[in-house]
């Protein structure tokens, strides 16, 4: 299967995150899927089509991260990707 995306994830405290990623583009509502490694690293091969891509990181584990949206276009070349998650916003009224 052909690498389209490699990256990282990384916590709003820059240590590797767990997180599950999903590229979808408008052909493909979810084109792959992969949960990063130990390190936070990751590849994807959007279902080995060129075109742009809109790569979903959902978080796992403690809900201090907000799930982050990357805009990727994938063109024949693995494109890199390092993602650092931000923090959740607070809810408010609870």
């Amino acid at each position: 299967r052909p690498v389209a995306v490699a990256g990282r994830i990384l916590a709003p405290d820059d240590a590797p995150a767990t997180a599950v990623l999903t590229p979808v583009d408008a052909h493909a509502p979810e084109a792959d899927r992969a949960t990063t490694d130990a390190e936070g690293r990751f590849t994807l091969s959007a279902g080995g089509r060129a075109g742009d891509y809109l790569v979903i990181a959902t978080p796992r584990g403690p809900r201090s991260a907000a799930p982050t949206a990357t805009r990727v276009t994938v063109n024949g070349s693995p494109v890199h990707l390092d993602v650092v998650l931000r923090h959740r916003a607070p809810t408010l009224g609870r």
